[in-house]
Parts: structure tokens; sequence; C-alpha cells
């Protein structure tokens, strides 16, 4: 098995979720997957304002190293790190596993064909996540303006340990039904947080869940030869 490093450029919610899909695969091995992390909040915002060469400096080093300790495989966990994913791969010789190549693989062999994408309010606006997916003749779309604001402060109110109230729940159910008006097959959860709106409900909708499909995804490769 070829030696796996992770990033970790997001919250507590997105690190657990994503070494939890690694405990399942890979059991106490797990253990052995090299990390390195940067500042999840100042990833966040440094892809908010656009600023992708403070986005590359910040993490370039640690992609750095996780190469010097010997990976071969690395996964940047956290969704907005992932806008300036080209660049970094620029950087070094190490394979860089993309959370959105993940989900696009997740979403063509479901044979999904049109899907709502939720995450933060970067990930939402930006085009570097729905792009590679629309490419593939799957059409993306996200929520208005002011279901934008709301999912992101659901975001950050899970990160700051709350659960989602029951208003939210409401809300969210709201945003779900209108998705299948619209044509979705399924929501790609492009933050973990919120996983927390799903969990032990049934939905309308399948969720696809992004973080999860890129530890899957790395689990997979570093086991190919």
């Amino acid at each position: 098995m070829r030696k796996m490093g992770i990033v970790l450029a997001t919250g507590e919610a997105g690190m657990h979720h994503f070494t939890d899909v690694l405990g399942e695969e890979l059991g106490e091995t797990a253990a052995q997957v090299e990390r390195s992390s940067v500042d999840a909040a100042l990833t966040n915002a440094l892809a908010g304002e656009g600023d992708r060469e403070g986005l590359v400096a910040l993490l370039a080093p640690a992609v750095e190293s996780l190469e010097r300790r010997g990976c071969e495989l690395v996964a940047i966990v956290g969704a907005d790190a992932h806008l300036v994913l080209r660049e970094l791969r620029g950087t070094t010789s190490v394979r860089l596993l993309s959370v959105v190549e993940a989900s696009w693989r997740r979403i063509v062999a479901a044979r999904y064909v049109r899907v709502l994408l939720l995450g933060t309010s970067t990930t939402m606006r930006e085009k570097f996540f729905k792009s590679p997916i629309a490419a593939s003749h799957v059409p993306v779309f996200t929520p208005n303006d002011e279901d934008k604001e709301w999912v992101d402060a659901v975001i950050g109110r899970v990160s700051g340990g709350e659960e989602p109230s029951a208003d939210d729940l409401a809300r969210f159910d709201e945003l779900v039904g209108e998705a299948v008006e619209h044509g979705a097959q399924a929501i790609v959860m492009a933050a973990p947080e919120l996983l927390a709106l799903t969990r032990g409900r049934e939905l309308a909708l399948p969720v696809a869940d992004a973080l999860g499909a890129q530890a899957q995804a790395l689990v997979d490769e570093a086991r190919a030869r």
C-alpha cells in the first residue's frame, strides 16, 4: 500500500468525518496516515477573498512536509482549499487527490443528471467545484443568495458546537423540496458540517458526501498498484 498523507484545512467536523472514513476502511492502519494541518479559518478567509497567492503560500508548505515524509498520495481536506488545487499540483510531485474529482466520480457512477451543491459561500459561489461536474453534462445549481447566507450560517454554528435547530431542519426540508422541483436527483454536501442536517432523517433526495468520497478515493488509490 502506498503511503498516504492528509492536509487538514477544515474544522473539527471535517477532520473527524474524514478520519472516521479512513478508520472504517483501514482499521488500525489509519493511524499510519501522515498528517499536516493549516489554519482552517484562515484557509476559508483567503479563499473567500480570492487570495490565491496567499492560499498557495499557506498550503504548499503543508504538502511539502508530507512529501518529505515519504507520502505518495495526499488529500487536502477542506473544499475551499481546492480553489488553488491546480496551482498546488504545480508545486509538488506528490499526487494530490481532489474532493471535486472524487465527488464527480460518485455522481457519474450514480448516473445523476442534475444536482444541488451545498457548501460554504465560497464553494457555492466560485466555479472550481461546479465546473468539472457540469463539464460532464451534469448541471449543478446552488441556492439563491438568501439561502446561501443561511447555509453558511449553519456551517458556522455547527462548527461552533451547536446542533441544527428545528427551524434549520424545517428550512432545509424546504430547500430540498425546491431542489426536487428544479429536477435535482441528489444533494452534493461539500461541507461536512451540513451532514448534521441529515443525521437520522429521511430526505426526499440522496446525499453525495464529498469528503467521504475523497477519503474513499484516497484509500482506493493507496491500495491500487
